[in-house]
């Protein structure tokens, strides 16, 4: 859930292996549309944060910063930051087969 202004949408992460500095993935918001690469900023036993860098529908997206935290199986809490650290997106985010 968005915060300002309310809304719903889906958002895809798809993450590979790799170290913190290292671009471990991707992100997507197709409804916007806009995505691009993600890097780890950092791991403990509880969360996962990257850093966003936007390489397409910049004019509808900026950056941000993700943080994930495994919820259950197949299910992580997802949270949005602006650069200077506000919170504005909240969300659970359900993994889904590959098709």
């Amino acid at each position: 859930m968005q915060v300002d202004p309310a809304m719903d949408y889906p958002v895809l992460v798809i993450l590979t292996g790799g170290e913190v500095g290292d671009t471990v993935g991707f992100i997507d918001y197709p409804s916007f549309p806009c995505g691009g690469p993600v890097v780890l900023l950092e791991v403990t036993d509880e969360y996962v944060d990257l850093a966003e860098q936007m390489e397409f529908g910049t004019y509808h997206c900026v950056s941000g910063a993700v943080r994930l935290q495994l919820r259950a199986a197949a299910r992580l809490d997802y949270q949005w930051r602006l650069a200077d650290g506000t919170l504005m997106v909240t969300a659970i985010l359900s993994r889904r087969p590959p098709r």
